[in-house]
């Protein structure tokens, strides 16, 4: 009989790499039917080599090998454009918004920036936590706008988001075009029009990669957007 191509410790490594999660040695070995003494070992092994991460605590120890961004970040270099990525972002936060909270009246965040941004907050999906080590989750990301001196046609603000999904280390652009495809989609949602948001500058926020966006939504926003159900397929914007 020939030797198994993937040993424990590569299905180990494996399953960590595909999820966005953090695992207990007993929920790995539900997935993986490896008996909890072997996964102990092994992980014990990732860990000291740096391969797997495990959370501080020894009692509730979790073990992973993504943080959040870093998954995201995968999804988005494996897409074949940056066009797609930003679709991809678009359509991602566009149906997590119909599917929990449906149509709303959006008035009050057009009018308030920081209800504004809080919306997009809220609704934007690449977001990192950290765990303390007592056990708590700690936002990481943040995600700050601005409002710029407006003219006669547009309503115009600055999103800076921190550490972006590209970290300032992801050059194909497509980390970036995720963020701003659902950036403009929770925007068209709150304003009901049609948004032209795009990628501005790279940046520092306390040591960590940001990246900055333009928003431009028009005064005058079009009646065929008043429904979030009769919005048109996204016609890509220029990255």
């Amino acid at each position: 009989m020939g030797t198994h191509c993937l040993n424990t410790m590569d299905k180990v490594k494996i399953i960590l790499a595909k999820m966005p999660l953090r695992l207990s040695v007993q929920e790995l070995g539900d997935i993986s039917g490896f008996h909890r003494n072997t996964l102990r070992n092994v992980l014990n092994r990732l860990t000291e080599q740096q391969a797997v991460k495990a959370t501080s605590d020894a009692r509730t120890r979790n073990y992973f090998s993504n943080d959040l961004l870093g998954f995201y970040q995968r999804i988005a270099v494996a897409l074949p454009s940056k066009a797609v990525a930003q679709k991809v972002g678009y359509r991602f936060v566009q149906d997590i918004l119909k599917e929990t909270i449906g149509e709303k009246d959006t008035t009050s965040a057009q009018n308030n920036p920081e209800e504004f941004e809080e919306f997009l907050s809220f609704s934007f999906p690449f977001f990192e936590y950290q765990y303390s080590p007592n056990g708590t989750i700690v936002p990481v990301t943040s995600l700050e706008i601005a409002p710029v001196n407006e003219n006669d046609n547009f309503t115009t603000y600055t999103a800076t988001v921190s550490p972006c999904l590209c970290k300032g280390q992801e050059h194909s652009g497509k980390s970036c075009a995720m963020v701003q495809g659902s950036l403009k989609a929770s925007t068209e949602y709150v304003y009901k029009s049609k948004a032209i948001v795009s990628w501005t500058e790279h940046g520092q926020i306390h040591g960590l990669p940001s990246c900055t966006f333009s928003i431009r939504i028009p005064k005058n926003p079009d009646p065929e957007l008043n429904s979030i159900r009769n919005q048109p397929e996204l016609n890509i914007d220029e990255f």
